[in-house]
């Protein structure tokens, strides 16, 4: 007999079959083995086998199981698909809640990474049902929690459904709740308990615990091969998956969903006797999803010929194995399949490779096993970008810095790594996105100028890759890195975005520019970041969020291409989570996204092509027609792009070219002479004489296409003498912009910098010192011994030569005996002003209306914020506080409603007098949501002033904002001031009363200020 099971609009057979149950049960009462007082964990499980696994507050007590603090348990069971049934008696007394819990491996180690789905229990008569990072059940039933006594809750979960059920106390509180698509239930293998804090110890408590386990289907399946889900159009194709859980039958349902997420066809997988799932059919081209529904898996399939001939090397990716994936069988797949697609550099990031002593390596790095990845690249050609990071005691980190201080054995041990990866390598790209750190980059640059050294003393040929930035210029931050040397130590210039493929030819542009004032235009660009993020939580995305990840992966590599940027990199190829956001090409099962396929798709059709210029005459609604092809002649392709995901869109060309072509290759048919554009991007082939007079060649990607198509050659600086700021010698407050400095202390300015000789020879230098407008102030010669150095010191009066906004540099040089002499250390200073001074300097003053207590609003943890005006015109902001054990986690940020937007042609910074007391040093926060809803991604820049109940005068432009606080996923977020429309200032409060006190509150701009 067969039953037609309905899920997610899907029509699969199930065959009617008797369901075995796997039970576990566990009183959680003290036995001789379980004493009261002792912890829970790898204690036996009562009933079912196993042991349980738990944090170290969770203890016996008389009753059950409790804790001493918050924390976590859980006892462990084979993955099924099917209904999964948990019970257990909960005493919430003593805790904020207590929740019975499902969820992966680790859950109670842990807890919120691996947490599914939950049942939350308070003591004040309150339940809910907790998934996907929220509370489902609006208005949960009064009456069924006893406050005074424990509770049964029995909680049912069935993931071929989806939906959970909740009895409490025999009565039923939540029936059939069909769970987010983002509650990853696939893969639960472990269920338990959660002590959320405050927790008063040993008073709450859980006893009677019992799982019950109910296979509908088999499940959990692994690829025999991870690069099977490319496949050749129209070859019959076998898929193999190694089953974890055989369920009940040996016929498996699937369907097969196309690009648009449409079901286009059906039908039954076999299970052998061997384990062994296997699944026969032939696919055309184009992008594909094998969709289990029972067994809640799903397998992307980019079915797309082999690359054949030469790979360009403009096409690479992010891969990020090193440390996002380290199962060997999953990398050597996903190698192969970058190998198949045609794509000739992996981006990875080294560390953990160094020993203790001088030269000693470890280079398989513990388990993320490094040498053995690239060795997996090198056999299938290939190369690899690796990134410097400065993480190693032994270069001299030292505490409050971000960068290495010990450069010349930093770059003695990077020789050794550039000798040994020669062959594997591609380029080597010096540190992270360094301009979003809270350091200028002259502590940036000394790096740069090291690693040039040691590649040159490796005899290697790799390329250096200086910049790694995730902001655009101009800016203060270029401006250093440009006065410090970076480019002449520089073989590439790299940058990131994020943002979207219109606004990508401005920002190339930017860079040009950039470039071209430092006197090195055509240096090689290399985008080593770029993507469109998707929703955090599901295991892969829904169809809409990767239809625009992949349009948008693939529109920014083309725009890219077509502005001469020599080398992109999308970010990021496996299973990636970044606080709410989600970069990954690949699901968490390693098959391929749409955002995969579609770059793929753009590989294949660019591959070896040179940007020609743009299709003329198309319609409004296309933002973009590059055409690429042989110069020499030959046919053409054309890259359309719309940006709106519409089944429906259809647009007009001057042309009607041979075929067309979907995102993912699919092949497409005109529509009453219109071409379709379902995806918001798409592919059209023609001849070069239609073409011809449709041809734009004078467009401003043109010429940055030519700019990168002639790229800068030169012999990097390499000097075995580099000098580097101390910046802990030198009392300020540090940002990407500058060193703040009081004035008193600018009257006699301490400056320390270090002469590293990176060379295996003693040196003699001689260093000078010279302020802005100043004449140097030259040292005596310095021995610096061989791989060593000798740091010299200045006290001077800078007053009279720093400014209170614009940022000014201190110059040092020197002269050595070295063959290549050192470049200059640039340190970029401002010095503090009072009020008076930076009224006068700035052209345009609009005070915000602080006193219109209106336009202020509370925004703290528990307590209460009170707002007056005293006598003399000043704003005060009272912060009270309730008290709790240690009185953590106390934070006061008052918000102010911008009265208009801000006009970035009048204000470029924000002027403060203030003073706070009782905290932290204050914060600023830009938010765009009115009243501090979550409506963008706030900008912010922490440390203002001190938190020292003193006045002080803050000069803030708005360049110095970053985004954060808790950017996780949105540091690339471009500043725009003219969305703000909420300040926030504040911090952490370390007593129970916060104050903060404000005179002045102006925005200021003019021809002065930077």
């Amino acid at each position: 007999m067969w039953n037609f099971f309905v899920m997610f609009g899907l029509s699969v057979a199930v065959q009617s079959q008797t369901v075995p149950v796997t039970s576990f049960t566990d009183g959680l009462r003290p036995t001789p083995q379980r004493e009261v007082g002792k912890p829970l964990d790898k204690t036996d499980i009562e009933e079912g086998g196993g042991k349980w696994t738990a944090t170290k507050s969770i203890v016996m007590v008389k009753d059950g199981v409790s804790a001493n603090g918050p924390g976590a348990s859980q006892l462990s069971f084979p993955v099924i698909a099917g209904k999964i049934h948990v019970e257990a008696d909960v005493d919430a007394r003593g805790t904020s809640w207590t929740g019975l819990a499902l969820g992966r491996a680790k859950l109670s180690e842990l807890f919120w990474r691996n947490l599914a789905v939950m049942v939350t229990v308070t003591s004040d008569g309150r339940y809910n049902l907790f998934a996907a990072g929220r509370n489902l059940v609006a208005a949960p039933t009064p009456g069924l929690i006893h406050s005074d006594s424990p509770n049964h809750i029995e909680f049912d979960v069935d993931t071929t459904t989806r939906m959970a059920t909740v009895r409490i106390n025999g009565h039923p509180a939540i029936e059939n709740l069909v769970l987010p698509p983002e509650a990853q239930l696939n893969g639960i293998s472990a269920a338990g308990f959660h002590f959320h804090e405050p927790v008063d110890a040993n008073v709450p408590v859980v006893s009677n615990f019992k799982v019950s386990l109910a296979s509908l289907s088999a499940t959990a399946f692994t690829p025999l091969d991870y690069s099977m889900f490319f496949v050749t159009p129209g070859a019959d194709t076998t898929l193999q998956w190694k089953v974890g859980s055989p369920g009940p039958s040996h016929e498996v349902p699937y369907v097969i969903n196309d690009y648009s997420g449409n079901q286009i066809d059906s039908g039954v997988a076999n299970l052998g006797e061997d384990g062994i799932l296997s699944l026969k059919r032939v696919f055309k081209q184009g992008y594909f999803e094998v969709v289990f529904p029972l067994a809640a898996e799903s397998f992307g399939i980019v079915s797309i010929d082999p690359h054949a001939g030469p790979v360009d090397p403009f096409f690479g990716v992010d891969a990020s194995m090193t440390s996002l994936e380290l199962d060997p069988a999953r990398r050597v797949g996903l190698v192969k399949i970058m190998s198949r697609t045609g794509l000739s550099i992996a981006r990875e990031r080294s560390s953990a490779i160094f020993g203790k002593g001088p030269g000693q390596y470890n280079w398989e790095g513990g388990e993320r096993k490094m040498e053995s990845l690239r060795r997996v690249y090198s056999d299938h050609n290939v190369r690899v970008l690796d990134i410097v990071m400065r993480d190693e005691a032994k270069f001299g980190m030292m505490k409050g810095q971000i960068f290495p201080q010990n450069l010349a054995v930093m770059a003695s041990e990077w020789s050794g790594v550039a000798r040994h990866w020669e062959n594997i390598w591609g380029g080597l790209e010096v540190y992270n996105e360094p301009d979003l750190a809270v350091a200028s980059a002259d502590q940036y640059v000394p790096m740069v100028k090291a690693l040039s050294y040691a590649l040159k003393e490796a005899d290697s040929k790799v390329p250096l890759v200086g910049g790694v930035f995730a902001t655009m210029p101009p800016g203060p931050y270029f401006t250093t890195c440009a006065e410090n040397g970076m480019l002449d130590d520089s073989d590439v210039v790299s940058f990131h975005s994020y943002d979207s493929t219109p606004n990508m030819e401005k920002m190339i542009g930017l860079y040009r520019e950039w470039l071209k004032i430092s006197g090195k235009e055509n240096m090689p660009l290399w985008l080593t970041e770029y993507g469109k993020p998707w929703v955090n939580g599901p295991a892969r995305p829904p169809q809409d969020q990767d239809a625009v990840s992949a349009m948008e992966i693939s529109g920014m590599g083309v725009e890219s291409m077509a502005c001469g940027v020599a080398r992109a990199f999308p970010f990021v190829l496996t299973y990636y989570e970044e606080g709410l956001k989600n970069f990954s090409m690949f699901g968490r099962e390693a098959s391929p996204l749409r955002s995969m396929a579609v770059y793929a798709n753009t590989v294949s059709n660019l591959g070896g092509k040179k940007y020609l210029g743009d299709l003329k005459g198309v319609g409004e609604s296309l933002q973009r027609a590059r055409v690429f092809g042989d110069p020499s002649g030959g046919e053409r392709v054309v890259v359309l792009y719309t940006g709106v995901i519409d089944s429906k869109a259809l647009v007009s060309l001057p042309v009607t070219g041979k075929r067309i072509a979907g995102a993912d290759g699919r092949e497409l048919q005109p529509v009453n002479g219109k071409i379709p554009l379902p995806d918001g991007i798409g592919f059209l082939w023609a001849n070069e004489a239609e073409i011809r007079e449709k041809l734009d060649p004078d467009t401003e990607a043109a010429r940055l296409y030519k700019i990168g198509q002639n790229p800068l050659v030169h012999e990097r600086r390499a000097s075995p003498v580099v000098l580097q700021l101390l910046p802990q010698n030198t009392p300020s407050r540090a940002s990407t912009r500058r060193y703040l400095v009081t004035q008193e202390t600018a009257k006699a300015l301490p400056i320390t910098v270090r002469i590293h000789n990176l060379s295996k020879d003693p040196l003699d230098v001689i260093p000078e010192l010279t302020l802005p407008g100043g004449t140097p102030l030259k040292k005596e010669s310095v021995a610096v011994p061989a791989m060593g150095f000798v740091d010299v010191d200045w006290k001077l009066d800078a007053s009279n030569t720093l400014d209170i906004a614009k940022t000014k540099f201190i110059i040092v040089t020197a002269k050595s005996s070295a063959g290549s002499q050192p470049s200059p250390l640039a340190v970029p200073f401002v010095m503090e002003g009072n009020l008076e001074q930076h009224l006068s300097i700035h052209r345009n003053k609009s005070p915000l209306p602080i006193a219109d207590l209106a336009n202020w609003r509370t925004n703290q943890s528990k307590g209460k914020t009170s707002f007056s005006m005293l006598p003399d015109g000043v704003l005060r902001i009272t912060s009270i506080f309730e008290s709790n054990p240690g009185n953590r986690g106390l934070w006061t940020f008052p918000r102010f409603t911008l009265p208009k937007p801000i006009d970035p042609s009048t204000a470029y910074g924000i002027l403060i007098r203030a003073k706070a007391s009782g905290g932290r040093a204050p914060a600023i926060i830009a938010k765009t949501g009115v009243n501090g809803a979550n409506e963008g991604i706030p900008f912010w820049v922490p440390d203002i002033f001190p938190g020292d109940g003193e006045w002080h005068v803050a000069y803030i432009p708005f360049a110095e904002f970053k985004p954060g606080p808790a950017a996780i996923g949105n540091q690339n977020t471009r500043l725009d001031p003219t969305t703000w429309r909420v300040l926030e200032f504040g911090g952490r409060s370390l007593a129970l009363e916060h104050t903060l006190e404000i005179s002045h509150l102006i925005l200021v701009g003019g021809s002065t200020a930077d």
